[in-house]
């Protein structure tokens, strides 16, 4: 919701710039959560990692793998 609520102030104030950084943040965060239940579901079905280093991987991986440019 902050990701989201700042981007539509900076859009509301004719800011384009910081508006797109921000719709940017908002869609990495949102499909952060959708992409580690995804692949912790996929991952747990092949049997890849125990649980708790496989939270580990994923929670870096949905935050870290989608800053790449």
């Amino acid at each position: 919701m902050t990701t989201t609520s700042t981007a539509f102030l900076a859009i509301r104030r004719k800011n384009l710039v910081q508006h797109k950084q921000w719709m940017g943040r908002s869609y990495l965060v949102t499909f952060a959560f959708v992409s580690f239940r995804l692949a912790s579901d996929l991952m747990k079905a092949g049997h890849i990692l125990p649980d708790h280093e496989r939270s580990a991987v994923l929670a870096w991986g949905c935050w870290a793998l989608p800053h790449r440019r």
